[in-house]
């Protein structure tokens, strides 16, 4: 008896909301007239963390985009890292087209051709140091214009002094799109670094910043409030409150300080939570799990909800 088979609408939505990339690779092996359907979400969450999966992947795409393409021996080799099958399932529609998720870790000199190459990224987890090539190799190359809106999760420890990039902004910043940073470690400032977050991202309208035990007095608080959502389209500025790293004590602090100042501040919100596993953290948000601004924005009305009832 033959097995009916599933309409192409049930196969987008489970590939779409719930398949892994391994659920769409044994759906390519095994049903051929799946196939085609299934493909595109191999390259929808890509996780680049050695220089050998960066190359290889690098080959993968860069051949199929006429801007990135260098020499004909280059490109003879690229393609043959692109099975048959692959390119059967794929027709005339490019890989880096359907890459949306991307993870890289300490392999920031090819993150600029990437972003460039694929023009519906819309999450990159990277650290501190390949977000700053990145805004400076854009500043000095012309990129083409994105089509989507670009959410940055940085990771790394390092203090930040970005004085290298001050304001006015970059000529081409605005072609990256970037609306979203969340830094997702703790990380120590300094006066330098509110210059630098404010001016080199234009369409920047959210960011989220755990707090670092050397910053969470009441003026490095207010400074931090005022300065970075003066940026010019700064919506909402996250100040998060990582358990193992602001003391009950410390929070208490903090917490007496943003309900004082948020008045004046209507778009800082506040989120006190257990600090996560990077990857799964950056992994649920990108499959739609409550976003780290949506439970910023419910800890914040809770609070303020707190506030009215004591009023009451």
């Amino acid at each position: 008896m033959q097995v009916p088979q599933l309409p192409s609408e049930i196969i987008c939505q489970i590939l779409e909301l719930a398949a892994q990339s391994s659920t769409c690779l044994a759906i390519c092996q095994v049903s051929s007239w799946a196939r085609a359907l299934a493909m595109p979400y191999l390259f929808q969450t890509v996780k680049l963390k050695s220089y050998t999966r960066m190359e290889h992947f690098m080959r993968t795409l860069i051949p199929l985009d006429p801007h990135a393409r260098e020499t004909p021996s280059s490109s003879s080799i690229v393609s043959s890292s692109i099975s048959s099958i692959t390119k059967k399932a794929l027709g005339k529609r490019e890989p880096a087209n359907f890459v949306r998720h991307l993870w890289v870790r300490d392999l920031s000199i090819h993150v600029f051709t990437l972003s460039r190459v694929c023009k519906n990224l819309t999450h990159i987890a990277m650290d501190q140091s390949t977000m700053v090539m990145l805004v400076s190799m854009s500043s000095m190359v012309p990129s083409p214009e994105r089509y989507k809106d670009l959410h940055l999760f940085l990771f790394g420890r390092e203090r930040l002094q970005y004085h290298v990039l001050l304001h006015p902004p970059p000529p081409n910043a605005t072609t990256l799109r970037i609306t979203h940073v969340h830094f997702a470690e703790p990380v120590a400032y300094t006066d330098e670094s509110f210059n630098f977050i404010a001016f080199p991202f234009p369409r920047l309208t959210h960011m989220a910043m755990p707090l670092h035990p050397s910053n969470s007095s009441k003026d490095d608080l207010v400074v931090l409030i005022t300065l970075l959502l003066a940026a010019p389209k700064m919506e909402m500025l996250l100040l998060i409150l990582y358990e193992d790293v602001i003391d009950e004590d410390t929070a208490g602090r903090v917490v007496d300080t943003f309900r004082r100042y948020r008045p004046m501040n209507p778009g800082s919100f506040l989120l006190r939570t257990p600090r996560d596993d990077l990857e799964s953290q950056w992994e649920r948000e990108i499959y739609g799990a409550k976003s780290i601004w949506e439970r910023g924005e419910e800890y914040t009305r809770s609070l303020l909800a707190q506030d009215v009832a004591k009023n009451e």
